[in-house]
């Protein structure tokens, strides 16, 4: 059996089909339907680079939020005597967060929900030590968790797409 290449999604199709089985092209539509499902899927298709683009400021955010416990870590070195337990916390957590960022493009969404276990633990366990600490910062608290949060649901979205119409990258 002969084989075409669908025009929307590129995938290979039996020639004698009336529709694309990845994307549901409609080869013997009119211009007008053929234009709109294109036009549909160049849409749908954009939650893809939304996500890629989302992964790279992830990064960023990761390498911020790694650094800033680094100093942290140093803080209670130079300032708390005998703290060690906590500096060496801080010092593992920014060194987990920084190679989460770092292979963030190897398995996105694990390496999102690492660190967003991590940084939610680190606001829960300084909750516990201190209940006035959930307030502070809690704008950049939430936005840091949202980022994050938003960023797993992009990429599930994204891998959705590519599943459903069988597309590689």
């Amino acid at each position: 059996m002969d084989l075409k290449e669908c025009i929307c999604c590129k995938n290979e199709v039996l020639e004698n089909s009336t529709n694309c089985k990845f994307c549901d092209f409609p080869f013997l539509g009119s211009d007008e339907e053929k234009s709109k499902h294109i036009g549909r899927f160049i849409v749908n298709k954009r939650v893809i680079s939304e996500s890629e683009d989302s992964l790279e400021k992830n990064q960023y955010l990761l390498y911020i939020i790694s650094a800033i416990t680094f100093l942290s870590a140093i803080i209670f070195i130079n300032k708390f005597e005998g703290l060690y337990f906590e500096t060496i916390l801080n010092f593992f957590n920014g060194l987990v967060i920084f190679f989460c960022g770092f292979f963030l493009k190897r398995k996105p969404v694990v390496l999102t929900i690492i660190p967003l276990v991590l940084i939610l633990s680190m606001y829960f366990l300084n909750y516990l030590i201190d209940p006035n600490t959930l307030f502070k910062g809690i704008i950049f608290k939430l936005i840091i968790t949202a980022s994050l949060v938003y960023n797993i649901f992009l990429i599930q979205k994204s891998n959705s797409f590519k599943k459903n119409y069988n597309l590689t990258n």
